[in-house]
């Protein structure tokens, strides 16, 4: 069944419930649009559709995800009807009666979130949608049943019938259904009858009215930002301890306003709204300057008091037929901003997860192709209802902290301390990639629960680093009287500190305990470019990459362009690289471009001929990636006359190194010094692995594996070798492990080999995919951590430890004769012989 066959129905048309449909409709998919409300564009109706609203704010993860929709302009559209904020107004006053207000940036880096009208950009994606010739719209239909096992669904007709004064009910049939409706969607009290949700609801005890701050009087011709009474690109707040009032600006000069209070506040106000000016002058100073108290007074009376809900619920779908998205799956409160960027953000998800399981080859058994769209679809969905429910519930959670941080906390001398300190540290030491939460929240794409774990984290490594400030005059007199008693001293309170934060040279460490394979929570190389604030923040540099037709190879390209970066890939197939990379310009978000180099490594000709069409293509090369090769293949001589795994592995990546040299050498900069990333493996620390430079053909007894591992030790030496050596001159070198991945290089293992990797639940555990596998090499790529530094072999995203004992498998660790510089040394030399080059 193609996809212009199937029917998507989408049941919503807010902003989330019009993105999804969007998404269908780009894949080809028949879309059916049904919405409880009348049509928003009409103008007769808006009133009727938005009586209630709080403005909205654009981050990251929302304009990612319209990003992602690929469609022309709408990203340009939607930024022109915003406005950008750059951090929190506080207001209050002064013991002695003095107004103040108190600027608090969102980002040390001056990143912005953008208020945005609701109504214009639901409006901006229908009209997309209007012209769409396979999308349809049922406006002011309500949905009244729906059984999700034979795909049916019954929705009231809201539209007055002619012949009767009840409204008209149809039925319909779909294949697939995308719930987008809201807090109090129908969708999930259907699906509820079909599967076995949990599912929380809670009213905190705080009520919302929404105020207005009108835009002032200007004459003609001046311009907008003359209307605004305060600074438009702030977000403020007039805090309290129980209760606030925040001020959104808008396109037209004015300000969205909410009060936030207790239900009992609201109470007495409603027995006495006389008092509600009073209570403004005493609580939230100033604003009685900006809104008269006969404004204040009549919005209060005529704007409804509404509460605040927070939904969990898990699972978001049923089989292959329906899924819920946005407020219909963990509605939350507004305190972070996030409510529609995670809705957004959810269709972003759910079709990446849609389109992967969409181009597996089968899942059905009996290989019928209707069939096989359920089991795709089921599987998907399944993906997604497992893999979002812990971000869904890290933001519901942040949502409610945030009310408290809003409110009371921006006050607080510790928050100050904190903020402080974090963004110190982002600041003076980008190494250690420290951010925020609110940075990782709004300006990245950071699953909401990894967010959480770091941010905990980095709280922990502060608070223990402020204990040791504060007992350091102790431990410096315990020092003096050390000192005397031994040479060389203690080391400074700062020195330690930074000691605590030497967890940026192993920052994943927690996503590496009780690892359980692939697609785990271990980071994948995207990820790693997120976490890093990369995303195309790199359009000034030039990457090449070796191998990128299969596994790790593909994953590090994507993961490269998403930086922005000009992007070379040299491989043997160009006919078979050409989709992959359509592929991945297609689904990445990335400025950057992607080009072609044909190059065979197994003939040094051919490298020869692939750098020198580099050259004529680039005259700057920032980092190179040695990431191609073969593994554990059948003794074969290459047309050089050498062994096949050290000259592709090895021999053929030395070339290419050598012949790009004086090219990193002469784009290096201070502000970035030019890196080269050698792809080895924890294969080079098994038994007789370590190279022989005297049998650098290894003419005796021939092992595959032991050719393997001699071939990653040769990488391991000549990065150690060229950092030492031309790291001063600003190209520093890395070496690193993926990790065990069943990819195409494993093509030559034996049955045996790979069934007992299977049948070892362990083995299997420490297993990663290929967007995991190619995250260390990725981290060492691009990682500001980096900057400066080489000369180490990496794995699981750290420094890797010396191995003891015969190394398992999948254990960790570097071999004993990994750092050699003596034949380190003989190699490099040896090597320019064994190719007829010069050092540069």
């Amino acid at each position: 069944m193609e996809n212009s066959s199937q029917k998507f129905v989408v049941v919503g048309a807010g902003p989330v419930g019009s993105l999804a449909a969007l998404y269908a409709a780009k894949r080809g998919y028949q879309v059916e649009i049904y919405e409880l409300r009348s049509d928003l564009r009409d103008p007769s109706t808006t009133p009727l559709n938005f009586t209630k609203s709080i403005n909205l704010a654009l981050s990251e993860r929302g304009i990612n995800a319209m990003r992602h929709a690929e469609h022309e302009n709408l990203i340009q559209h939607v930024f022109a009807a915003t406005i950008p904020m750059r951090g929190r107004m506080i207001h209050g006053r002064r013991p002695d009666g003095a107004l103040y207000e108190a600027a608090q940036d969102y980002d040390v880096h001056g990143r912005t979130i953008y208020a945005v009208d609701r109504a214009g950009l639901n409006k901006r994606l229908l009209d997309i949608l209007d012209d769409m010739p396979n999308v349809k719209f049922f406006f002011n239909h309500k949905l009244t049943g729906a059984d999700f096992k034979r795909r049916k669904a019954w929705f009231e007709s809201r539209d007055q019938s002619p012949t009767s004064n009840r409204p008209d009910e149809i039925e319909i049939d779909f294949d697939f259904m995308i719930g987008a409706d809201g807090a109090h969607s129908a969708v999930r009290y259907h699906l509820m009858k079909f599967t076995r949700m949990n599912y929380n609801q809670e009213y905190i005890d705080t009520l919302w009215c929404e105020f207005q701050i009108q835009p002032k009087d200007v004459s003609s011709g001046q311009s907008i930002e003359s209307k605004f009474r305060i600074s438009p690109n702030h977000l403020h707040i007039w805090p309290g301890k129980d209760f606030m009032f925040i001020a959104i600006p808008s396109d037209d000069g004015s300000f969205t306003c909410t009060l936030f209070m207790p239900g009992a506040n609201f109470a007495t106000l409603e027995a006495d709204p006389s008092k509600l000016p009073d209570f403004f002058d005493s609580h939230f100073p100033g604003v009685t300057s900006l809104i008269t108290p006969e404004e204040l007074i009549s919005s209060f009376q005529t704007n409804p008091h509404l509460p605040l809900i927070n939904i969990k619920c898990y699972p978001y779908h049923f089989s292959s037929s329906v899924v819920i998205v946005g407020d219909a799956a963990h509605a939350m409160v507004p305190f972070y901003g996030q409510g529609m960027n995670s809705g957004l953000e959810d269709v972003r998800i759910l079709f990446s997860v849609l389109d992967k399981h969409a181009t597996a080859e089968s899942n059905d058994p009996n290989h019928q192709k209707a069939n096989d769209n359920a089991f795709q679809r089921a599987m998907a969905l399944n993906e997604y209802s497992t893999i979002r429910v812990a971000d869904a519930h890290a933001i519901n959670d942040l949502a409610l902290q945030n009310y408290v941080e809003m409110r009371a906390s921006v006050l607080s001398r510790m928050y100050r301390v904190r903020k402080y300190l974090e963004e110190f540290l982002s600041v003076h030491v980008p190494s250690l990639g420290w951010q925020t939460q609110y940075s990782r929240v709004s300006f990245g794409n950071e699953r909401y629960s990894e967010v959480v774990a770091r941010s905990q984290h980095q709280g922990k490594v502060l608070t223990r680093g402020l204990l040791f400030l504060l007992i350091s005059p102790f431990l410096g007199s315990l020092g003096i009287a050390l000192a005397r008693q031994r040479s060389g001293g203690i080391r400074s309170p700062f020195e330690m500190f930074r000691n605590l934060m030497s967890s940026s040279f192993n920052p994943y460490a927690e996503q590496h305990k009780d690892v359980q394979g692939p697609g785990d929570q271990r980071p994948t190389a995207i990820q790693v470019v997120e976490d890093n604030t990369l995303i195309q923040s790199w359009s000034d540099k030039v990457v090449l990459i070796t191998g990128a037709t299969s596994g790790i190879g593909i994953e590090t390209t994507r993961a490269v362009y998403a930086t922005g970066a000009r992007v070379f890939v040299m491989v043997r197939d160009t006919a078979k690289v050409k989709p992959i990379v359509a592929d991945i310009i297609n689904t990445t978000s990335g400025t950057g471009s992607i080009e072609i180099i044909e190059m065979d490594l197994d003939s040094l000709d051919s490298v020869k001929n692939g750098a020198q069409k580099f050259l004529e293509k680039s005259s700057q090369l920032n980092v190179l990636i040695n990431n191609a090769g073969v593994m554990a293949c059948p003794r074969t001589v290459t047309v050089d006359g050498f062994e096949r795994q050290f000259a592709v592995n090895y021999l053929a990546h030395f070339t290419l190194t050598a012949l790009l040299l004086p090219t990193l050498l002469s784009s290096s900069s201070p502000a970035f010094n030019s890196r080269v990333i050698w792809v080895s493996s924890s294969g080079h620390r098994h038994a007789n692995c370590a190279l022989n430079v005297n049998d650098i053909g290894i003419l005796g007894h021939y092992d595959p594996w032991a050719a393997y591992g001699q071939s990653k030790t040769a990488m391991i030496w000549a990065s150690n070798y060229m950092d030492r050596t031309y790291g001063p001159r600003g190209v520093h070198s890395l070496s690193v492990h993926p990790g065990g991945i069943l990819t195409n290089l494993s093509q030559y293992m034996t049955q045996e080999a790979v069934d007992a990797i299977m049948a070892d639940k362990e083995s299997l555990k420490q297993l990663k995919s290929a967007a995991q596998g190619a995250a260390t090499q990725v981290w060492a790529a691009t990682a500001p951590v980096w900057e400066g530094k080489g000369g180490k072999y990496l794995e699981n995203l750290k420094i890797a430890e010396p191995t003891s004992g015969v190394p398992s498998t999948f254990g960790g660790g570097y071999g004993p004769h990994a750092y050699d510089p003596v034949n380190e040394e003989k190699l490099w030399r040896l090597s320019l012989e064994l190719v007829k080059l010069e050092n540069p």
